[in-house]
């Protein structure tokens, strides 16, 4: 009797479980490209040579459990050849050393394969309510002792995904399923056809009614300002409402006293959190969000970056408003951004700020905004970005 109930269980469980397949086609000599397909692996004393990243599409509310990859037609392409290592980062801001980082002795000085794994799953993230798994793929294989360069010219996935109840009502609060998402959904994932499966998310969309804040006229651009200078937005919103861009203006004292969060930061991110899915089923869905002023005004977050042994818990960030699924703070360091933390890299919403503080400062930023969108000269496919070398 207990076999048979193991057995039933078994079969429910497997039932339970659903696979995604894809099959993959790799150019043999893609190996050294660096392009958008193919980039080069650049970790510190390894070979650069070229992998295969892919994005798969997980069905509405499906969890992933497992993944089977299995490459095809292995076979030999390249003999007699070197491969470059990569060598450290070095932050701009700061002197050369001057030392070049060596070859990893532990890989070119080993007769075997690099890399030595077939492919690995970096994690699942989340585009305006879509479930994105992703993975790398290693079709590429060298051998610096032997000199030899070894590719596979095509491989197939299985993905094993669970349904999960939580999974649902995540993805639902931020599915925003327009026109503009499944432009961009079909550029990102190699199979957007499944997105058909998303259409059973209102099922599991919660309402939230007790805000302080009207939400009842859905926007898809909002400003969030302070209300000594929310007047000179007049004009400029004016300019965009005529110009068939729905346009809001939200003020920073009002979000204050209307949501909870740590800070005044987390404030203003709830309250763009619960703009975005009151709005994201509407004609009008939330698209565009500009921090209206300088951190003395709207407030801004500083998160954690690195680059080669440079470290700075505080580098400002507003990515921390736009990308809205993920918990910054997951560990509760108060650390934002850490790897570690549950960190949502796909961004929801076009996030931009007017970094000023005075009226002239603002006139002037309005200025140029409108001369750029309304008269095209050669300046428009030129940009310079400017950045504060952190002490």
């Amino acid at each position: 009797m207990r076999k048979h109930a193991i057995a039933l269980l078994l079969m429910l469980l497997c039932s339970l479980l659903v696979a995604v397949e894809l099959s993959f086609e790799v150019s043999l000599d893609a190996w050294a490209r660096n392009t958008a397909e193919y980039p080069l692996l650049l970790k510190a004393g390894e070979p650069m040579l070229s992998y295969y990243p892919v994005r798969v599409l997980l069905p509405f509310g499906e969890r992933y459990e497992s993944a089977e990859i299995t490459l095809q037609d292995s076979r030999m392409v390249n003999r007699g050849i070197h491969i470059e290592h990569a060598q450290a980062q070095q932050p701009i801001s700061l002197a050369f050393a001057g030392a070049d980082t060596e070859a990893d002795p532990a890989i070119y000085q080993r007769d075997t394969l690099y890399p030595a794994k077939d492919w690995e799953y970096l994690g699942t993230q989340y585009y305006r309510g879509y479930a994105i798994a992703l993975f790398n793929v290693y079709p590429f294989k060298y051998n610096p002792v032997k000199a030899e360069l070894t590719a596979s010219n095509g491989f197939e996935i299985k993905i094993n995904t669970a349904f999960d109840n939580k999974e649902a009502e995540r993805q639902a609060r931020f599915l925003t399923p327009s026109a503009s998402t499944m432009e961009q959904l079909r550029s990102l994932v190699a199979n957007p056809e499944l997105s058909s499966s998303y259409a059973a998310f209102s099922a599991h969309k919660s309402k939230n009614d007790t805000r302080d804040i009207d939400l009842s006229t859905p926007h898809t651009m909002i400003i969030i300002t302070g209300t000594a200078v929310a007047p000179w937005f007049d004009e400029y919103i004016a300019w965009s409402n005529a110009r068939g861009i729905n346009t809001g203006i939200y003020l920073v004292e009002d979000i204050y006293a209307a949501y909870e969060g740590e800070d005044n930061a987390a404030k203003v991110r709830n309250f763009i959190i619960d703009a975005y899915s009151t709005w994201n089923t509407t004609v009008a869905p939330l698209e565009y969000v500009i921090m209206g002023g300088d951190d003395e005004i709207v407030p801004e977050r500083g998160v954690f970056g690195r680059v080669g042994s440079t470290r700075d818990n505080r580098m400002p960030s507003d990515l921390y408003f736009s990308n809205l699924d993920g918990d910054w703070n997951a560990n509760g360091n108060s650390i934002y951004g850490e790897m570690q933390d549950d960190v949502d890299y796909i961004p929801e919403l076009h996030i931009g700020r007017f970094s000023a503080e005075t009226y002239s400062e603002f006139q002037n930023i309005f200025r140029k905004t409108r001369y750029y969108v309304d008269y095209s000269t050669f300046s428009n496919n030129k940009a310079i970005f400017y950045g504060e070398k952190s002490e």
